[in-house]
């Protein structure tokens, strides 16, 4: 699963990035329909990566912005006070 996200990402990249690289769109059709028929084949993957990574690393995320509101917090209040 890994390689095909991975093989998605550099043909997005080359599509986005690459002006001189010229892909017929008939390529870009099958290409579209491998890695979703990858994505359909690996569907407890996909759910494992969207779901349950993502329920492991929220409280990660939460922690890290309660910590960046508080000390923009702090830095605007040492502002105010002029300190």
């Amino acid at each position: 699963m890994t390689l095909v996200l991975i093989i998605g990402i550099v043909f997005w990249g080359l599509y986005k990035y690459g002006d001189k690289f010229k892909v017929p769109s008939l390529l870009w059709k099958a290409i579209g329909v491998f890695l979703l028929i990858m994505l359909i084949r690996n569907i407890s993957d996909v759910y494992d990566l969207v779901v349950v990574q993502a329920d492991q690393w929220w409280p990660m995320v939460k922690e890290n912005a309660n910590d960046l509101a508080n000390g923009l917090l702090e830095f605007f209040k040492h502002m105010k006070a002029g300190d």
